[in-house]
């Protein structure tokens, strides 16, 4: 087996407030999607989104759920009929 030599980047966990290291996803580095990064704490196992900011070779990590409630609101979801 290989070593994985990508680059890690720091993120800090909005449970439990611990520092991780995580990889740029596939879409992010083929891409440049940003925020298109997820995946559970290692410490305390809570569910996060991961955004990638480029200005400070950092992640940005919220609460899936506050994630998917911003994109309700940004696609005002469900439409009303």
């Amino acid at each position: 087996m290989t070593k994985d030599t990508r680059p890690r980047y720091p993120g800090t966990c909005p449970e439990c407030k611990k520092t991780f290291h995580a990889t740029k996803s596939l879409a992010m580095i083929e891409f440049g999607m940003n925020d298109f990064g997820g995946g559970k704490c290692v410490y305390c196992n809570t569910h996060i989104h991961l955004t990638f900011r480029p200005e400070t070779q950092d992640f940005e990590a919220e609460h899936y759920e506050t994630y998917l409630e911003k994109l309700k609101i940004e696609r005002n979801w469900p439409p009303k009929t």
